[in-house]
């Protein structure tokens, strides 16, 4: 489970395509072409980070509110 960026809806998305099942085509493709490079940043910048912290499930809960909370406070400036 190292290369696989796993979503709480259940969905699977993994580094590499040639994981998923021969009979998901469709599913491949969208992988390969929309979702590769959003994908690896996902495992490289925030999984991969996570798991060397070694975080409790306590501190990783407050760390995904903390997260949650920062992604509305963006203001337009524009």
């Amino acid at each position: 489970m190292e290369d696989v960026w796993l979503i709480s809806n259940g969905t699977c998305m993994p580094r590499n395509v040639n994981e998923l099942p021969q009979e998901t085509k469709d599913r491949r493709w969208r992988q390969e072409k929309l979702y590769k490079q959003m994908t690896d940043s996902c495992i490289d910048e925030v999984a991969k980070p996570l798991r060397r912290l070694r975080l409790m499930p306590e501190e990783l809960v407050t760390l995904k509110i903390i997260m949650l909370f920062r992604c509305g406070n963006y203001v337009n400036s524009g």
